[in-house]
C-alpha cells in the first residue's frame, strides 16, 4: 500500500495533513477532505512510502489537471508544483489509482503512451524541448482543447501574411530593404567573403527572432525574408565576384607587363600594401645600355634589327624579373627598372647587383651564339637613393 498526504485550500497554516492508506487493486474515493493544512502556494516536496513488506517497488504517476506529469518510486522525495493530481499506483503487474474528488474540471482526456499502444505524433515545435521528442496523441488534443478554451492563439504581426493576405509580400519586401541597402555597402566595401557572411549572419538572427517571437505567441514571418535574402545573397555575392575577377584580370594586365607574375600575385594577395599618389622611399635602379648599337642598327635591316632587339630585350626583361625587379621603361636599346616598388624589398641593392652580373653572363652567352656578335660592350649603372 501508500499513503498521500491530503491538503485543502480551506484549511489554516500550522494544521496537520489528513494521511490516506492507498492500497494496489484497489480504488479509494474520499467524499468529504477532512480538515488540513493550506494548500501550499510555492513548491511542494512530496514523498510516498508503502507499508508493505514486498520487494516489489511501488511507482507512482501523478496528473494534474494542467496536464502536467510527475513520475517517480516510493521513498523518493519529488518536488512538484501545487495543483490537483490523479495519483496513479503500480506494484509489478497490479495498478490502481486514487481519484481526488479535487479534481474539478469540466473536460478529462483519457488517452495512453504505451510503447505498445503506439500513439505518438511529432509536431513541428517537438524540437523545443528535446525531452519530450515524441508526445502522446490525447496530450496533443487536450493542449488543442486547452488552448480554443482560453482562446489563446498566435498573432501574426502586422506585416505577416495572415494579416495583410492581399499586399504581404510588398510590405515585407519594404521592411527588408534597408536591410538590404546595408548589406549591399558591405558588398561593395568589402567584397563577396564578408557580404556573404554579412547575409547568413542576418538570416540566421532573423530565424533567432522568428523563434523567440514564436514562443511569445507572436508569429513573425521567415519563408519570405529568409528567401529574400539567399536570393539577394546569391546573386550579389556573384556580382561581386564577377567584379572582383575583372579587377584582378585588369591587374595582371596593367602591372604585368612591368613586373614578375610573382610580385603581381603577392599585389592581389596584399592590396592594402599597394598605395596611390606620392610615396618617398629608397630605391635601386638599373640602367643598361649597348655600346654602338646606334653603328650596328644602321647596317642592320629592319627585319635583323627587330630580331635582335627582341631577343636582347626578352631576356634582359626575363632576368630583370627573376630577380624581382620593375620595369620602368625602355629607351631604345636601353633598359630601365628598379626595386623596393611597388612590393617592399629589404635586400633591393643585393638584387639589383645579382641582377646585373646575371645580364652580363648572359649577354655574353647570346654572344658566342652568334645573335648579338657585333656588340662588345654592355653598360650596366646601378644606383641606390631615395625617390618621392
Amino acid at each position: 500500500d501508500a499513503r498521500i498526504a491530503i491538503f485543502t485550500p480551506a484549511g489554516k497554516p500550522g494544521q496537520s495533513t489528513a494521511d490516506f492508506t492507498i492500497m494496489p487493486e484497489e480504488t479509494l474515493s474520499i467524499a468529504d477532505l477532512p480538515s488540513a493544512s493550506q494548500l501550499a502556494s510555492g513548491e511542494v516536496r512530496i514523498c510516498f512510502v508503502s507499508s508493505s513488506v514486498s520487494q516489489t517497488p511501488v511507482e507512482i504517476a501523478l496528473i494534474g489537471e494542467t496536464g502536467r506529469v510527475y513520475k517517480f518510486n516510493e521513498r523518493v522525495t519529488t518536488s512538484v508544483e501545487p495543483d490537483r493530481y490523479l495519483v496513479l499506483l503500480k506494484k509489478g503487474d497490479a495498478r490502481t489509482f486514487w481519484l481526488s474528488n479535487s479534481i474539478a474540471a469540466s473536460t478529462i482526456f483519457v488517452g495512453t503512451e504505451l510503447a505498445e499502444d503506439q500513439d505518438f505524433v511529432t509536431t513541428p515545435v517537438n524540437f523545443m524541448d528535446r525531452s519530450f521528442t515524441r508526445m502522446p496523441g490525447v496530450n496533443l488534443h487536450a493542449t488543442l482543447y486547452s488552448a480554443l478554451k482560453r482562446q489563446s492563439f498566435l498573432h501574426p504581426v502586422f506585416f505577416h501574411s495572415d494579416a495583410l493576405p492581399q499586399v504581404w509580400p510588398v510590405v515585407q519586401f519594404l521592411m527588408l530593404f534597408p536591410v538590404l541597402l546595408f548589406l549591399n555597402s558591405i558588398f561593395v566595401r568589402f567584397g563577396a567573403m564578408y557580404g556573404g557572411i554579412c547575409v547568413m549572419t542576418s538570416a540566421a538572427g532573423w530565424l533567432v527572432i522568428a523563434t523567440f517571437l514564436f514562443m511569445s505567441q507572436l508569429l513573425l514571418p521567415f519563408f519570405y525574408p529568409l528567401l529574400l535574402l539567399g536570393s539577394f545573397g546569391a546573386v550579389r555575392g556573384y556580382i561581386a565576384w564577377a567584379i572582383s575577377r575583372q579587377q584582378e584580370q585588369q591587374t595582371r594586365q596593367t602591372f604585368g607587363r612591368f613586373i614578375s607574375a610573382a610580385v603581381v600575385d603577392e599585389i592581389l594577395r596584399t592590396p592594402g600594401g599597394l598605395k596611390t599618389g606620392s610615396e618617398k622611399k629608397e630605391l635601386t635602379v638599373i640602367f643598361t645600355d649597348l655600346a654602338g648599337f646606334t653603328t650596328i642598327s644602321e647596317k642592320l635591316s629592319p627585319e635583323q634589327l627587330t630580331e635582335l632587339m627582341n631577343e636582347y630585350l626578352g631576356e634582359m626583361t626575363r632576368i630583370l624579373f627573376e630577380f624581382g625587379g620593375t620595369l620602368d621603361k625602355y629607351i631604345g636599346d636601353a633598359i630601365m627598372g628598379f626595386w623596393n616598388h611597388p612590393k617592399t624589398q629589404a635586400d633591393h641593392a643585393q638584387r639589383a647587383t645579382e641582377c646585373a652580373i646575371a645580364m652580363q653572363v648572359k649577354l655574353a652567352e647570346l654572344r658566342d651564339n652568334g645573335a648579338l656578335g657585333q656588340i662588345y660592350a654592355h653598360l650596366v649603372s646601378l644606383n641606390c637613393a631615395k625617390s618621392g
